[in-house]
């Protein structure tokens, strides 16, 4: 994955991630999102009534399937968020998209 972000395409979709979270702006914040019955996501995950939630929070299509522009717009999401910008949407994360104010500066708990 790391290879896939240096590439250009990977920088691609990073930087359309990252506009497409900047355009939401405060519109990402729009109502709390429950992640209820969730856990820890990353790419690759079949969880995908969760995944849709974090899609719709980080403004990608809703396809329920964590792949690379998912997590390409959640790693925007996290810098976005003073959130440790590592693409996996753990407690903190969904803490966050949920609408809570998180103040550790910590992605996921360890």
């Amino acid at each position: 994955m790391v290879k896939f972000l240096k590439s250009k395409l990977g920088h691609v979709v990073l930087s359309l991630a990252m506009i497409a979270v900047a355009s939401l702006g405060a519109k990402a914040a729009f109502a709390s999102v429950d992640f209820t019955g969730c856990t820890t996501m990353s790419q690759g995950s079949s969880q995908s009534a969760c995944v849709m939630k974090v899609q719709t929070v980080v403004g990608v299509t809703a396809d329920g399937a964590f792949g690379p522009m998912t997590k390409a717009a959640v790693v925007a999401y996290q810098a976005s968020h003073a959130l440790t910008a590592d693409g996996i949407v753990g407690p903190m994360t969904m803490a966050s998209m949920s609408g809570a104010v998180v103040t550790s500066g910590q992605g996921n708990c360890p």
